[in-house]
């Protein structure tokens, strides 16, 4: 079979060409400059590039491309391995993924009991067949062969075979779920309140917009007054969060509008009188509704979520830990919706910090896990019913709760002009 390779750069393509010639893998390499939108349908493609594909463009690729990444991302190459495509760093890697594909369906279930020492250990854990009549083997030139089906073939460097065999394992995903339809929701309530020219809702407006999606929220009260903020912070019971609640000026952009803790029904009038004079000075302009007097919950962490539309069926989501720490180190993840629960634990077995979301302990993974899928799929559900009305959403942060609970603490819903649209084609 002959592999049609799209590369864009010709020394991606010369080095293709090599390494396919090392292993007698029969390869027709073209150079373009747009190889994620060239069209070519028959399944043996693989592309490689030295530019970072966008999201939008890996979920728009036929299933099963053969990807090799040399500059993106860790998130991006996670997002294409979500998506089902073999995904390398390498181009020498890349050509062992074709030679893999070619040798076996998964070829990580050979087994390695006629290799030597090392080349054992650096396969480590993806040996996972030692019983396999398919064997990978040592050749005479130092290759690694792959053996089954009563034939052999060459694969490639032992290093290259490694992240090849972690790039088609990794992409080896169950069958994706259609996306979830959240029953009982009411068309109308949501349209009421995103209905209106391209803008970014209150943090009060988001969630009354997404309330009907039964999406986990705080138990909280929108208040313009200081009295009004004590009254209810002493329903509600101490201690409560107090933050202000603007379309202007948003807590993520300004912590400084929130407090924390109030303990007490004196310090929650002063609280609202400090914060609506600093936002006032801040933004003489700005829209202020009031204050939101929350309940407050302990959380085991707190996580950046940001949702939108990649395609009629797949939405996007990008997750990372909210405290300094995390920001700082970047410590996040694509992937996409739908999923099934175990691909989206396999993405979050990216963060660095996973054992922050779930736990070690198999029951409370599972209602953690449980908890946040069901949370993001809502989430999904609410932006695919309305994905022309809303382009994305901002949750900053979601709090996962000791208990294994999450909350939607700040939320921004981004609403299109789609209305502005259809008032023009309308008049027009």
């Amino acid at each position: 079979m002959t592999w049609t390779l799209l590369c864009d750069d010709a020394a991606l393509a010369v080095e293709a060409a090599r390494a396919a010639a090392r292993i007698g893998l029969d390869v027709h390499p073209h150079v373009t400059s747009t190889p994620f939108r060239d069209r070519f349908e028959e399944a043996l493609v693989g592309i490689a590039s030295l530019r970072e594909p966008s999201p939008t463009e890996l979920c728009a690729l036929p299933p099963r491309r053969n990807l090799a990444l040399l500059n993106a991302s860790p998130q991006i190459r996670g997002l294409a391995s979500d998506l089902g495509h073999p995904t390398t760093r390498d181009v020498e890697a890349w050509i062992s993924v074709l030679a893999l594909r070619e040798a076996a369906d998964k070829p990580w279930m050979a087994g390695g009991k006629a290799l030597d020492a090392p080349d054992r250990h650096r396969l480590g854990e993806l040996m996972v067949g030692p019983r396999s009549d398919d064997q990978l083997e040592k050749g005479h030139d130092g290759l690694l062969v792959y053996a089954g089906r009563g034939s052999t073939r060459p694969v490639g460097p032992t290093t290259a075979v490694v992240e090849a065999l972690e790039a088609l394992r990794a992409a080896d995903a169950e069958e994706r779920p259609a996306m979830p339809r959240v029953e009982g929701v009411e068309p109308q309530s949501v349209l009421d309140v995103i209905l209106g020219p391209a803008r970014t809702l209150s943090d009060p407006a988001s969630k009354s917009a997404l309330a009907t999606y039964d999406l986990p929220l705080p138990i909280e009260e929108l208040c313009s007054s200081p009295s009004r903020a004590a009254s209810e912070a002493s329903r509600i019971g101490f201690p409560v969060r107090v933050a202000l609640a603007s379309p202007d000026l948003r807590i993520p952009d300004h912590p400084d509008l929130a407090a924390e803790r109030v303990e007490n029904a004196a310090r929650v009038r002063d609280v609202f009188r400090q914060i609506m004079t600093l936002a006032q000075s801040r933004a003489p302009e700005g829209r202020v509704l009031g204050v939101t007097v929350s309940a407050t919950a302990p959380s085991r962490a707190t996580l950046d979520v940001r949702a939108r539309c990649l395609t009629d069926d797949l939405v996007g989501i990008e997750l990372g830990f909210a405290d300094a720490h995390g920001r700082a180190a970047r410590d996040r993840v694509h992937t996409v919706l739908p999923c099934r629960p175990a691909q989206l634990e396999r993405a979050l077995g990216r963060l660095v910090g996973e054992s922050l979301l779930l736990p070690t302990a198999k029951t409370e993974r599972k209602i953690a896990l449980n908890a946040l899928g069901e949370t993001l799929h809502r989430l999904a559900a609410f932006l695919h019913d309305w994905r022309d009305e809303v382009a994305s959403i901002d949750v900053r942060p979601l709090a996962v709760l000791v208990n294994g609970d999450v909350e939607l603490r700040e939320v921004s819903v981004h609403v299109t002009d789609a209305f502005e649209r259809s008032l023009e084609s309308m008049t027009g």
